[in-house]
């Protein structure tokens, strides 16, 4: 996978989630390979699973008082192999797209290629998942996270075995009105990542788009920013939820990245932030460089 390091710092600018005005500053981490949070200009920390937590349908990161809402929107650019980066907001409510596109268009455009021989992947020694009490559409929800498939055996070094290093999140979505779809989508692919990073977040209930759509003209500016069903087919609606699912599905399992990238199957099944923060931080027990895995026994 090509890694790569900003060579200069990217200012994003544009209105919050409520309409005023915010700022992020991506900056080159001279100190680590990981991606930090800025506390101060002095205190900069490696972004953990133990920060995360949830609000209404959304991710938030917490740190020494810091809080960065929406996080999933930034952190989705991490699997395009950038490391060594500080993110600073000055205000909880960064710029709001609905979407990652923007945060990892800026990024790319501020990226110097390096290739890293020691670039580590990680993954978990075991399965973990978290499962809603309640279900969904009468079907259970969860978010699961496996370890990395071990590859043919004709493809094993000596009695080392090889791991498959990509990523590959199965979406099982359902929604009244919509039905049942599944999507697979593996990375690293640098067109499948821009894909998944362009996809609005869902405008759900449907409902919303009306008075969503009257407070455009007046102090909302994000109704545009928004996957209303109103304005799709029935696919193109599909594949956008189950896109923009994905997407929120990597902004949380960022946190797993540490100084490389993730490897693994994870699949969302009529999940949410709740589930993949909790399914997260439990992987995180388990968190192991790919390099270090064994083969399962039988």
């Amino acid at each position: 996978m090509k890694t790569a390091l900003l060579d200069q710092n990217v200012i994003l600018r544009g209105r919050g989630f409520f309409g005023r005005s915010g700022t992020l500053l991506f900056s080159p981490n001279p100190d680590s390979h990981e991606w930090t949070l800025c506390v101060t200009d002095d205190d900069r920390r490696p972004i953990r699973p133990a920060m995360a937590g949830t609000e209404s349908r959304r991710m938030v990161l917490r740190a020494e008082g810091v809080v960065l809402n929406v996080p999933e929107h930034i952190l989705a650019a991490r699997f395009a192999g950038i490391i060594g980066l500080s993110i600073g907001s000055a205000k909880p409510w960064p710029p709001y797209h609905g979407r990652a596109l923007e945060v990892l268009s800026a990024l790319n455009q501020a990226r110097k290629i390096n290739l890293f021989s020691n670039f580590p992947t990680y993954t978990v020694s075991e399965a973990v998942f978290f499962e809603y009490e309640k279900r969904r559409q009468g079907n259970r929800a969860f978010t699961s996270i496996a370890p990395a498939r071990p590859l043919p055996e004709s493809a094993t070094e000596g009695n080392r075995m090889k791991y498959d290093e990509r990523l590959t999140l199965k979406i099982v979505c359902n929604y009244p009105g919509l039905g049942e779809w599944e999507r697979i989508y593996t990375l690293p692919d640098d067109a499948v990542l821009a894909k998944i990073c362009s996809a609005h977040a869902p405008g759900w209930p449907p409902w919303l788009y009306y008075p969503s759509k009257m407070c455009s003209y007046v102090f909302w500016p994000h109704h545009r920013h928004i996957t209303w069903i109103q304005e799709h087919s029935l696919h193109e609606a599909r594949e956008l939820f189950a896109l923009h699912r994905a997407q929120d599905l990597l902004g949380a399992l960022a946190l797993l990245c540490r100084d490389g990238t993730f490897a693994g199957t994870v699949c969302s099944h009529y999940s949410g932030h709740k589930a993949d923060v909790i399914a997260v931080k439990r992987a995180d027990k388990h968190l192991v460089p790919l390099a270090h895995m064994q083969p399962a026994r039988r």
